[in-house]
């Protein structure tokens, strides 16, 4: 299924990560307006994955979603590089279908 917002692709791969029994923790780097009208840093870095999946025994991987043909900022693709280099899964997810096949491989990798 093709998704036109990252929200619904956000929510579908949060959803089936919890039929996996995997804990999935959506960040966003923002500023967040205060009830005293200043505002705060979410504190996730900029080009943090969206999701951080937790899938048990201590591993955890990480997806940068993306719809349409969007692209990845410079400071993910760091982001991705660095966790890559200290041996992560961490992945651009476009659609479900390519969810799945990262699926897959996550689970031959770490289960």
């Amino acid at each position: 299924m093709r998704y036109k917002r990252e929200l619904n692709l956000q929510k579908a791969i949060l959803l089936d990560c919890g039929t996996q029994n995997w804990i999935a923790e959506h960040y966003e780097s923002k500023k967040l307006l205060l009830p005293n009208g200043q505002y705060a840093d979410s504190g996730v870095p900029k080009g943090h994955p969206d999701l951080t999946i937790y899938i048990g025994k201590g591993i955890v991987v990480f997806a940068e979603l993306k719809v349409g043909h969007n692209k990845q900022s410079p400071e993910q693709v760091i982001f991705q590089e660095l966790y890559r280099a200290r041996g992560y899964l961490c992945e651009v997810i476009y659609n479900m279908q390519q969810w799945e096949e990262y699926k897959k491989v996550i689970k031959e990798t770490y289960q």
